[in-house]
């Protein structure tokens, strides 16, 4: 607070790492086969057509590894929950912007449906859906 005047709210959620240390070693392991692929064809070990089939099967591993383990954030549902429940005077304050609300619920939901003024569907993205369960 500076002067009197309430800091400006944040509409934004807090989120905590998520560690994904076992993929790192399958990645290595990974890297390692097509480095060895690599080098038997060199050789001569393998034909062109087998090393571009193993390496085509390898490659694809990679990638659905990395997928799989890309750093991700997900919410500390509590600290969310206690966010949420204060939402309606955070929402109305007059130092958020609409760039801010609409950046939160981009955040938070995969898609609401409204009807006139009335919330018809409302279905909050995977890591949220607890805070949602009834």
């Amino acid at each position: 607070m500076v002067s009197g005047v309430p800091d400006k709210p944040h509409l934004q959620l807090p989120f905590q790492p998520v560690d994904h240390q076992a993929g790192g070693q399958l990645g290595k392991r990974l890297q390692r086969a097509l480095e060895n692929l690599r080098k038997q064809h060199k050789w001569g070990a393998i034909s062109d057509e087998k090393y571009r089939t193993e390496r085509s099967v390898l490659v694809r591993q990679l990638k659905l590894l990395d997928d799989a383990v890309k750093p991700r954030q997900l919410p500390n549902l509590e600290r969310a929950a206690e966010f949420l429940q204060d939402l309606p005077s955070l929402w109305l304050h007059a130092g958020v912007t609409h760039e801010e609300r609409e950046a939160l619920v981009k955040q938070v939901f995969q898609w609401i449906t409204i009807d006139g003024k009335d919330f018809v569907d409302i279905e909050p993205k995977p890591e949220y859906a607890p805070l949602f369960a009834t």
